[in-house]
């Protein structure tokens, strides 16, 4: 089947797939009443989306990203983690396709909910889309992805999971938003238990990267000179942050895994530093 056939995301492989014209056959079979059938053609999505970029232009192409968020909310919950992955693939993508992902009404409100109400297979990959986003994306997405949804409350809300993976990623995310967002975006981690979260993640058992990684933060964002800093700069930062919480701004405006090998080429006006050595703090972009 084309799900076996693209599952290790070989690049001759999809180059095939995609000239046939598969992603826009599957794309207008994920409204089909059989489950299974949503389910592999999410599936075959995935993969051909944790290709390279032009494999992921072919699915961008066929309008899947609209259809992703009626997806969000199938009865089935198979359904709804694939369709989170694909999106986090595409989150991992270039430029043009994260403005696709972050201008397809709807989509990004319903990630932020997800990353941080639905179950956990689901919530993972949704997390994935978020914080792919902020890893991957120019500091104009970043601060477009402030304005529908709350970024820095998502972000908190993942310090508490046990994946190392995702935890390590949103670490390096969260770093990147405090490099961006200034005092606003520092007070907005502390109104969010964020720095709680950052300070017992500094005895992380499972991985020593994570508690280092957090140590780091807390050190360079929230000293005892920084603390003070907070309440005497005037300086908001360069990002529109939501002010509040994540359950106050879930409701706000429109709004997998994917695992990208961290190291390439970063296009202008991104951050460097979003892209890191250790494969456990990179973003990346794999099949199931």
């Amino acid at each position: 089947s084309l799900a076996f056939l693209t599952d290790a995301a070989e690049a001759a492989v999809l180059d095939q797939v995609t000239a046939a014209g598969a992603c826009a056959a599957l794309a207008a079979q994920l409204g089909h009443e059989d489950t299974g059938c949503r389910v592999l053609c999410l599936r075959v999505l995935g993969n051909i989306t944790a290709g390279s970029e032009a494999h992921t232009q072919h699915v961008l192409d066929a309008g899947v990203l609209a259809t992703l968020v009626d997806l969000f909310v199938d009865a089935d919950l198979t359904v709804r983690k694939e369709a989170a992955w694909v999106a986090s693939n595409v989150a991992a993508g270039s430029d043009a396709q994260i403005a696709a992902l972050l201008t397809t009404p709807g989509l990004v409100a319903s990630l932020a909910r997800m990353a941080c109400q639905a179950e956990w297979a689901v919530r993972r990959e949704a997390g994935w889309a978020i914080v792919n986003t902020i890893l991957c994306g120019a500091p104009s997405h970043i601060d477009q992805l402030s304005g529908l949804a709350p970024c820095v409350g998502i972000l908190c809300e993942l310090l508490s999971i046990e994946d190392v993976a995702l935890l390590s990623a949103t670490l390096v995310a969260l770093e990147i938003v405090l490099e961006l967002g200034g005092r606003r975006a520092a007070l907005q981690v502390e109104a969010n238990r964020g720095l709680d979260a950052l300070t017992d993640l500094q005895l992380h058992t499972a991985a020593d990267l994570v508690a280092d990684k957090a140590r780091d933060i807390v050190e360079d964002f929230f000293s005892q000179d920084d603390d003070d800093d907070l309440e005497d700069s005037d300086d908001e930062g360069d990002l529109a942050f939501i002010a509040g919480g994540v359950d106050a701004d879930l409701h706000m405006s429109d709004a997998g895994t994917v695992h990208a090998a961290a190291g390439g080429a970063t296009s202008a006006g991104r951050p460097q530093f979003c892209f890191v050595s250790d494969p456990a703090l990179s973003t990346h972009r794999d099949g199931h």
